[in-house]
This record gives structure tokens, C-alpha cells and sequence, in this order.
């Protein structure tokens, strides 16, 4: 098992026992560690590892930032919208506890940060900290192949960290390489899986998943490993699942959201009929299997603004994916829950319609938005994963104090176990007060 200890400032001053990289650290593999962005063929770099994008012509330019000391030194951001993007060189489908520092670029200011780690996944999005003062964060991490549709296995070497916001700093990062970590294994559509995010950063204007955004609630002793991929369904997600599954250890969950992309593959008894090839095997490892009624649209002509009210679209999947779970319940099996997302998603709408105006465009905020594409009324932005996310634990958790010695409390227990004291962002009003999206913020 590894360990690696990292400073962050002007070289000469590291402290003993890290390992000091200073703003122009280039990450190389034969260095096995430095930052990701910088120089002028940042473009090049594959986006699959930390899950940003860049084009020809950006460059990400950071800065060495000296404390009263080596302990109080970093490397800030030198635009809020640009990330400073730490990579370690490790082992594939290995596990790590990491423990990061944040503090103010300008220690007199305070600073807002947000922190993701491994393929873009959310830990704090807009974190306050006070001028002068660090944060100390931590959490698990697990780095794990994925396989895609497009472009076969990616073998990941690298453990991501980035972060970014204004007066954005990093000081110190501790890594300890563990054998296991319990871990969350996320399937999945677009809705779910992990999205690539443009530079620079707007998070109302880039797609994201919900399994991306689960981690910032999560308890730090949980890893997210996201294996989803846009297009999906239950049948064509099994080539991402052959991939994994044999790396799944007793203690683990697995996360299975699907219904999107279902017309062309049989509907809702097609999706209830591939569910058995994976809880079964999931079974046969001794973990836990949950499944997910996926998050809904919201198209024009499912609102009705008399009655403030939204028809689902996807509600027959919901209906099917409770139906295999009490099934299963029935027959005696204690590993399986199901949580609804469905209903609490066209909820949401419904109280963003009360707030901003009784529009279907009302919930556009929350989703993928640019100027001159208009609206996309399926894919969430990185606001609207937040947001689900934490529906999704707000579900779990009044699925558990509604029968709390069920089979199902006990599985979600074991998820929410360590849960993280955070709320979900929401669209400020200097935005939506621009009119409707996109609007001029974008």
C-alpha cells in the first residue's frame, strides 16, 4: 500500500516528508504527480481522466501563493472559472482515503470553493472559507476501468483531484492507498453517468449525472465509482456492468437508474426483465443492490400551469423497477431497496414553477442550457444533479422512517451511514431574475 504527501507553493519549502509542486508542475507520467492544463497543448490531454474539456488555444494558468510558512503555502487559481487540476499516477481498480486542504489564494479575502475529484465527481460546490482560514476535507476514492460504447475499455491511472472558484487555493493533499473502500457502483444513462464539463467552468451550462453528484452527500468512507454511459438501458449497459462486476466485494452497493432510453427496447417489461442479470450476480458477491425511478422530463406539454402540476413520463419504469424490488422482498431477500426519484423530480418542478413563475420553462435552470442552443428538457446541468442528489437521499431516508425495520431501512442505512452535512445549490437570483434560460448570465 502507497502513501503520497503533497505541498503546494514556491519550490524549497516543502515540509518534511511531502513532496512540494509548485504552480508550473507539469503532470508527466514519469514524474507520477503534477497538474493538468498547463501549456499551451492542454488540449491534447485526454478528458476522460478528470472530466474537464479543453480546446485549442486554452491554457490554464495557475500561481504559487507564499503563507507565513511551508504548512500555510499553496497554488491558487488565477481565474475563478478555470480549475487547478491535481493528478497522482496510481494503479487501476485500486482504492485510496484522501485528504485535501483548501484555503484563500488571498489570505485577507475569503473564498468560495468548489472541490470534484476523480471524473468530475461533486464534494463541495461554492464552499465558504472564512479569509485566512484552511479546510480540511475528506473522502474515498476508487479507480476503477470503465468501459464505453464509443471507445472500449479506458484504463484509469490516475487519481483526480480539481478545484476551482473564486480566490480558489490548494495547500496540502494526503493520499493513503487502502485495499477496499466500500463503494457505490453507479449504472445508468445520460441522466446518470458521468459528463465532460467545458472550460471555462459554468455550472448551468454544462451536462452532468446524478451519480456524479452523489459523493458530496455520501459519508466519507464511500467510494463512487460511475460506470453509466449517455444512451443506455438495461440492456445495452450489460458490456459497463461485464466490465466490473467481478471486481465487486461483499459490503458494496449498487446504484441502477435506467428508463430514458427504453422506447426502442421494449418499454417497461424490457426493463424489468434485464434486471435479474445484474441483481443476481450482485447477489452472489454479497452486496447490496438499489434501484432508482429515474428522474423525469419536463417538456411543454407536461404542465399544466392551472394546476401547477407536471405529468411523468417515466412513471411505468418507476412502477416496474418498485414492482421487481417487492418481489424480491417477498421472496425473502434482505439485499434490495428501491427509491423513487421520479415523483420527488416533478415535485421539484412543481416548486420551481412556485417560485419563478407559473412557466414550463420555470425548471430550465436546472438543466443543460447555452446561448443559442435553447433549452434541453432532459439532461440536467451541474446545478440540477446537485439537486436530485440530494432528493435522492431525502427519498432514502423517508423510505427508511417509513418502515425502519424492513429489509429496504437496512440497505439504505448502510448508504446513508457517515452522511454529510451539505445542501444543494440553488440558481441565484441575479440569474433567474435575467429572465428566462439562457439569458444573459450564460
Amino acid at each position: 500500500m502507497k502513501t503520497w504527501r503533497f505541498d503546494f507553493g514556491p519550490a524549497g519549502r516543502s515540509r518534511p516528508g511531502y513532496v512540494r509542486a509548485a504552480a508550473d508542475t507539469a503532470y508527466t507520467v514519469e514524474r507520477g504527480y503534477g497538474f493538468l492544463g498547463l501549456g499551451k497543448d492542454s488540449y491534447l490531454e485526454d478528458e476522460r481522466s478528470d472530466g474537464f474539456r479543453m480546446v485549442e488555444g486554452q491554457e490554464i494558468i495557475l500561481q504559487d501563493i507564499q503563507g507565513r510558512d511551508a504548512a500555510a503555502d499553496a497554488v491558487g487559481v488565477t481565474d475563478p472559472r478555470m480549475p487547478i487540476r491535481f493528478a497522482v499516477k496510481v494503479d487501476p481498480n485500486t482504492y485510496y482515503r484522501v485528504k485535501v486542504v483548501l484555503t484563500g489564494a488571498d489570505p485577507g479575502r475569503d473564498a468560495l470553493i468548489s472541490l470534484f475529484a476523480e471524473k468530475r465527481h461533486f464534494h463541495l460546490i461554492e464552499k465558504l472559507i472564512p479569509a485566512g482560514e484552511q479546510l480540511t476535507y475528506e473522502f474515498s476514492a476508487a479507480v476503477q476501468d470503465t468501459y464505453s460504447k464509443r471507445t472500449g475499455v479506458y484504463v484509469d491511472t490516475m487519481l483526480n483531484i480539481a478545484v476551482l472558484g473564486e480566490n480558489a487555493a490548494l495547500a496540502a493533499v494526503e493520499i493513503e492507498q487502502v485495499p477496499w473502500v466500500k463503494t457505490l457502483w453507479v449504472l445508468g444513462d445520460s441522466t446518470v453517468c458521468d459528463q465532460v464539463a467545458p472550460l471555462p467552468y459554468f455550472p448551468l451550462s454544462s451536462y452532468a449525472g446524478v451519480g456524479q453528484a452523489l459523493p458530496k452527500y455520501l459519508g466519507r468512507h464511500i467510494a463512487v465509482s460511475n460506470h453509466g454511459e449517455s444512451g443506455l438501458n438495461t440492456y445495452s449497459s450489460k458490456p459497463h456492468f461485464e466490465n466490473f462486476k467481478e471486481r465487486i466485494q461483499a459490503g458494496d452497493l449498487i446504484y441502477f437508474e435506467f428508463g430514458h432510453n427504453h422506447k426502442e427496447e421494449g418499454g417497461p417489461q424490457n426493463y424489468y426483465n434485464n434486471i435479474p442479470y445484474y441483481y443476481d450476480f450482485v447477489r452472489s458477491k454479497g452486496a447490496k443492490f438499489i434501484v432508482v425511478g429515474p428522474i423525469d422530463r419536463h417538456r411543454p406539454e407536461q404542465y399544466n400551469p392551472e394546476t401547477n402540476t407536471w405529468t411523468p413520463t417515466l412513471s411505468a419504469f418507476t412502477e416496474m423497477g418498485r414492482r421487481f424490488v417487492e418481489e424480491q422482498l417477498q421472496a425473502g431477500r434482505d439485499d434490495i431497496a428501491f427509491v423513487d426519484l421520479n415523483a420527488p423530480s416533478l415535485a421539484w418542478y412543481a416548486q420551481l414553477c412556485s417560485e419563478l413563475g407559473r412557466k414550463d420553462t420555470s425548471p430550465s435552470f436546472y438543466f443543460r442550457s447555452a446561448k443559442g442552443e435553447g433549452i434541453d428538457r432532459t439532461h440536467p446541468n451541474d446545478a440540477g444533479v446537485d439537486n436530485f442528489a440530494w432528493l435522492f437521499v431525502q427519498a432514502a431516508k423517508a423510505a427508511i422512517a417509513a418502515n425502519p425495520g424492513s429489509p429496504q431501512a437496512h440497505v439504505l442505512r448502510e448508504l446513508l451511514e457517515g452522511l454529510r452535512d451539505e445542501v444543494p445549490c440553488r440558481v441565484p437570483k441575479s440569474i433567474t431574475a435575467l429572465g428566462e434560460a439562457p439569458n444573459a448570465a450564460y
